[in-house]
């Protein structure tokens, strides 16, 4: 079995000294990955639901304060100077703690109403469309799967964008 183990995941590896165990060690190496991977495929933040309504999953959200404890947002519209902080991941109630994505993966929203594949833009209520709304509207991600339940949205990192992302607008 792997006695040795990285520094920076804790994922195990096999030393020179080790009898070998190919079968133990790659599922002990699978079984951390399951552990590891999920969380790494997106970047969220608790925040505090300010804007007055519950808001849905998926819902473009922007910094509107911060309570000492936690960010307080609002609804993104594309009438707005603030930036895009990112998309609810699930149903929040006015006045409550949520979780906002700010990049990577968004699984388990309704997204049957977008082709998959299309850029998605916040429309003029807050909401998505896979249309730029008259006026103009900042892109936030992609659909990648078309659903009624278990929609996937990859949102588009805001910080440290590359020139395909500048191209299109996330």
């Amino acid at each position: 079995m792997a006695s040795g183990e990285s520094t920076n995941l804790e994922l195990p590896f096999p030393l020179e000294t080790d009898p070998v165990n190919v079968h133990g060690d790659i599922k002990t190496l699978v079984d951390r990955l399951d552990i590891v991977l999920p969380s790494a495929s997106y970047v969220e933040i608790p925040v505090v639901n300010k804007s007055g309504s519950t808001l849905a999953a998926g819902v473009p959200v922007y910094v509107s304060g911060h309570d000492g404890t936690n960010v307080e947002v609002d609804i993104f519209t594309p009438d707005l100077t603030n930036p895009i902080l990112g998309l609810i991941k699930a149903s929040t109630l006015s006045d409550a703690v949520g979780v906002c994505v700010i990049a990577g993966i968004l699984s388990g929203i309704n997204t049957s109403g977008f082709t998959e594949g299309a850029t998605l833009y916040v429309a003029e209520n807050g909401g998505l469309d896979d249309a730029i709304p008259d006026g103009g509207s900042p892109a936030i991600g992609i659909n990648a799967f078309a659903d009624t339940a278990n929609g996937i949205i990859i949102i588009g990192a805001k910080g440290a964008p590359t020139w395909a992302s500048l191209k299109s607008g996330l």
